[in-house]
């Protein structure tokens, strides 16, 4: 869990510090040097995407996905247990619809490249939300499988689930 932890993290700085570079690269050519580069542009978007959905996943691992809490912490704590399932099968159905959305736009758009960088397939840009909405999945599992076992529940600490595990057995 580690491991995949540390490889997002640095995934999302290294996808951010990509961006970076491209759009001052981008803004740099065209307001200093008054020339354009065109491939920025479709690089920068591409990028933006796959930040997007990598910190969508790191959301998803620190419990930190936007919710809408107020009618849950009116919910009797006897029944706070069963509503947070109830969430989380929900956000588990919604994420596998959107997963296989994006497998199919990955399948369609394997074969069309970028008209300023032909070498790339635009296929990886939609690789972006099969990778998220899978990391989602995953963490939105070990979440149902943590409130279910009793184990405590990172939404509610605030913790990754990693870090909420590790408190409960201190």
């Amino acid at each position: 869990m580690k491991v995949l932890k540390n490889i997002l993290d640095w995934l999302g700085i290294s996808i951010f510090l990509a961006l970076l570079c491209v759009v001052v690269l981008q803004i740099i050519a065209r307001s200093v040097l008054t020339i354009s580069i065109p491939w920025t542009e479709e690089l920068s978007r591409s990028l933006f995407i796959w930040l997007t959905y990598i910190g969508a996943a790191i959301a998803a691992r620190k419990g930190s996905n936007i919710v809408i809490d107020m009618l849950i912490q009116k919910i009797p704590n006897k029944f706070r247990k069963a509503s947070e399932i109830v969430i989380i099968l929900c956000s588990m159905a919604v994420v596998v619809v959107f997963l296989v959305g994006s497998w199919n736009l990955i399948e369609k758009t394997k074969g069309v490249y970028y008209s300023t960088m032909p070498f790339l397939s635009t296929g990886w840009q939609y690789a972006a939300p099969v990778v998220g909405f899978g990391l989602m999945l995953f963490y939105f599992i070990l979440r149902l499988v943590n409130i279910v076992t009793g184990k405590p529940i990172a939404t509610v600490k605030g913790l990754d689930i990693e870090e909420a595990g590790k408190e409960a057995n201190e």
